[in-house]
């Protein structure tokens, strides 16, 4: 019972890791237009 909590706790802060990077990727990407858009019309 112990052992599958633990996998689950370890899945979750990978699947967190995941999400983040993606959050992160998407604003850099957003603000990359942005960045862009100012330059370019």
């Amino acid at each position: 019972m112990l052992k599958k909590l633990f996998l689950f706790k370890k899945r979750m802060v990978f699947l967190n890791k995941n999400i983040n990077l993606c959050l992160v990727f998407i604003i850099i990407n957003y603000d990359n237009k942005q960045f862009l858009s100012k330059f370019a019309p």
